[in-house]
């Protein structure tokens, strides 16, 4: 049998590859969870959990907002460190400071 050759060799980082399937695996896995529905036995507990999801929506809004906050003054100091010849305060993954800050 012949092996598949890959279809985006030199085209696609194998980093970018390896995050895409990632996502879709948890896509995958958030479907198999909404068909559980169709089953009396875990119907209710799908149910719960996506009222849960839905009243907490306002307090995510204010977490986020919060993430948002502490990542703009950490953008703040790592600029100035890096103004005064330091490293920074964090590796720059995405190469957008802001999302850097965000996430770090």
């Amino acid at each position: 049998m012949l092996a598949m050759e890959p279809l985006f060799i030199g085209v696609v980082s194998d980093h970018n590859i390896f995050m895409c399937s990632s996502i879709v695996v948890l896509l995958m896995w958030l479907k198999l969870f909404y068909w559980l529905r169709l089953f009396q036995v875990t119907a209710v507990f799908v149910r719960l959990i996506t009222e849960t999801l839905f009243d907490i929506k306002e307090f995510i809004v204010l977490i986020g907002m919060l993430i948002l906050a502490f990542g703009n003054a950490l953008l703040i100091l790592h600029l100035e460190d890096k103004r005064v010849g330091g490293d920074g305060l964090f590796d720059e993954v995405f190469g957008i400071s802001f999302f850097d800050a965000t996430i770090n």
